[in-house]
């Protein structure tokens, strides 16, 4: 009896110490636009209400691989959000700054230092497609062009 009831406490703690660290799901903060943003470690719902970066501010995206042969996601943040995300990497540093993605954490690195270039890099330590990650991200980059250009383009046809 007592060996299950710490089996079963080891598995509870186990659990709950997961969730903190790479939440599922966000539900009390509702749908997240897919981005970057600041990972608040001890709290239930651990994502930061506000991006630092979302994918509209992506310059580039590219599938790479890492120095292990693992499949990444190399990106740069677009200038007009270079700064912010300098600034904000440097508030974060010791820290963990976790890419969401449809409103789960894909990665969450701690951040050692502030981050100028605007370079960044998603990885996959939970086993996530990332060819499909990356298509989708993708997508959702030139839907969001789209939208824009057709927005400017709407404005202009009306002066």
């Amino acid at each position: 009896m007592s060996i299950r009831i710490f089996s079963l406490s080891t598995l509870a703690i186990a659990a709950m110490s997961g969730l903190t660290a790479f939440p599922v799901r966000s539900q009390s903060a509702g749908h997240r636009e897919n981005g970057w943003y600041r990972i608040i470690d001890g709290q239930r719902d651990s994502i930061a209400p506000r991006p630092v970066v979302t994918v509209k501010d992506f310059a580039e995206l590219r599938l790479g691989k890492d120095f292990f042969g693992n499949d990444v996601i190399t990106g740069q943040v677009c200038k007009h959000k270079l700064k912010a995300w300098a600034d904000s990497t440097e508030q974060l540093m010791g820290k963990r700054l976790g890419f969401v993605f449809n409103d789960t954490v894909i990665t969450a690195p701690r951040v050692n230092m502030r981050l100028e270039s605007g370079a960044f890099q998603i990885s996959n330590p939970h086993n996530h497609d990332m060819l499909s990650l990356y298509e989708s991200l993708m997508k959702e980059k030139k839907d969001s062009t789209d939208a824009l250009l057709k927005a400017k383009s709407d404005i202009r046809a009306k002066h």
